[in-house]
């Protein structure tokens, strides 16, 4: 009989999730052999079936165990036993030997040898993860070798204890604590243009529930209200490319001729009352601390810009990056929210453009068969002319309907302590083993 299948939607890194996140008995008892736990990355396609339609699975599960989507087995493929690369799947077979002990039973597993520089140690919710260099490491053995990963909200509370060295990096600086940071003679900033980039999310789809931004000009009116050159200059220090397509110049099938939406509220205010939208309309309006560089200073900017043009907004700020991803792909997010994108680090236009806008993926709020049938094609072949031509249709299509309003891609901000040379990099990767002792 076919197993069922418990997808982890994780958090990036957190693996230790798994441990409590999946009912594993109830897994291994239904599969009566065995069954598979994929562990994904919040971004994954926790919905799309890929990797798992070709196996014949019937059922995708979430972190509580009730079922998510029924998924139909299109049929026969060329090679089952293929788990597709793009699915960014790590995944493992857990054996009836793991029915007694579950949690331990993953738990001692992550004690197991595995390929990366690093080997795990430790692991205590919400307070460290600690790895160590691992002496069956196939390459250079990496200069640092240990390193505790802390959750520290504050931002100054990160930075207070950088000053006083119990810390030595910090992922995400905000552009205002720079100065400090540099004129501590206690650590640096390191820089680098990223692939992820910043966009206002619309629910065209209506998932959420009916709403203004189901209307083209509402989308076209928010579009034009929001100075993004002003965000960039004053809230992230002029550390931002702005864009007019959610596919960064940086990706294969990036489109130049897609230009940015002018920031025009005269026309904004015009477009809204051709609407019939009325003055002081409430819009629901969420964002989130994790991946996005001032997050709560940039939505501010966007509710104030709003404001301007008469739509108020109900601004609910998220520190918990997983509740946020949760409420995302589950389709509660009503209206608009600020998104971000960060492609799982790569450089292809596919790695937004299908899990955002194709009608199977859970974190699309646009339903449209058009889309689909340029995404299909984009990811199913291999041929670059076509691909590119499928990219640009989807691109030319979603500025033409205003399915979201793309800001900028941001660029990676990080602090390190003067005792360590690290250099920032494009693919957003924090690739401590290739830190060096400065002494």
């Amino acid at each position: 009989m076919p197993a069922r299948i418990y997808a982890i939607a994780n958090q990036k890194g957190g693996v230790g999730k798994t441990t409590t996140a999946v009912n594993l008995a109830a897994c291994l008892a239904e599969a009566g052999e065995r069954c598979l736990i994929v562990d994904l990355d919040p971004q994954a396609n926790a919905t799309s079936g890929l990797g798992l339609r070709a196996n014949g699975h019937s059922t995708l599960d979430l972190l509580d165990g009730t079922p998510l989507r029924e998924l139909v087995d299109p049929g026969p493929v060329a090679n089952p036993d293929v788990v597709p690369a793009k699915a960014e799947l790590a995944a493992a077979t857990v054996h009836l030997s793991a029915l007694e002990g579950g949690e331990r039973y993953l738990s001692d597993a992550l004690h197991d040898e595995a390929t990366g520089p690093y080997r795990f140690v430790e692991w205590s919710r919400g307070q460290r993860l600690v790895v160590e260099a691992s002496p069956s490491y196939w390459g250079s053995q990496p200069a640092v070798k240990t390193l505790v990963f802390r959750p520290i909200p504050e931002v100054a509370t990160a930075i207070a204890e950088m000053m006083a060295g119990s810390v030595d990096f910090i992922r995400l600086v905000p552009p205002d604590q720079i100065p400090a940071i540099e004129g501590s003679g206690k650590a640096y900033i390191t820089t680098a243009p990223i692939i992820r980039v910043i966009f206002i999310n619309f629910d065209v789809a209506g998932r959420a529930g009916a709403g203004p931004t189901q209307n083209i000009k509402v989308r076209e009116a928010i579009s034009h209200a929001i100075d993004v050159d002003g965000i960039i200059t004053h809230v992230l220090g002029g550390r931002g490319l702005k864009l007019g397509t959610v596919v960064n110049p940086m990706k294969f099938g990036y489109d130049p001729s897609i230009k940015p939406v002018p920031y025009d509220p005269a026309k904004s205010k015009q477009l809204l009352a051709e609407a019939g939208v009325a003055p002081g309309t409430k819009l629901e309006f969420m964002t989130y601390s994790g991946s996005v560089i001032a997050s709560r200073q940039v939505g501010d900017a966007v509710s104030g810009y709003l404001n301007k043009v008469g739509l108020q907004t109900n601004h609910q700020h998220i520190e918990d990056i997983g509740l946020s991803s949760n409420l995302e792909r589950t389709g509660k997010l009503k209206d608009i929210y600020l998104a971000s994108w960060g492609s799982w680090s790569v450089f292809d236009a596919d790695m937004i453009l299908y899990p955002r806008f194709h009608s199977s993926e859970a974190f699309a709020y646009v339903r449209d068969p058009k889309l689909d049938e340029w995404l299909d094609v984009g990811r199913n072949t291999v041929n670059a002319g076509k691909r590119m031509e499928a990219y640009r249709q989807v691109q030319k299509y979603v500025a033409d309907n205003y399915l979201v309003f793309p800001m900028y891609a941001q660029t990676s901000v990080m602090a390190v302590s003067n005792k360590l040379n690290y250099k920032a990099a494009s693919d957003e990767t924090i690739a401590l083993w290739r830190a060096t002792w400065k002494n």
